[in-house]
């Protein structure tokens, strides 16, 4: 049960990770353009 929840919270900090890269990238686009 513990693992299943450390993998589910894993998957929910990768998941932020990838949409704060998102943003980052979005942010420095609009800044060279």
């Amino acid at each position: 049960m513990c693992h299943r929840v450390f993998i589910k919270s894993l998957q929910g900090v990768t998941k932020l990770g990838t949409f704060e890269h998102t943003v980052v990238s979005q942010l420095q686009k609009w800044k060279t353009n």
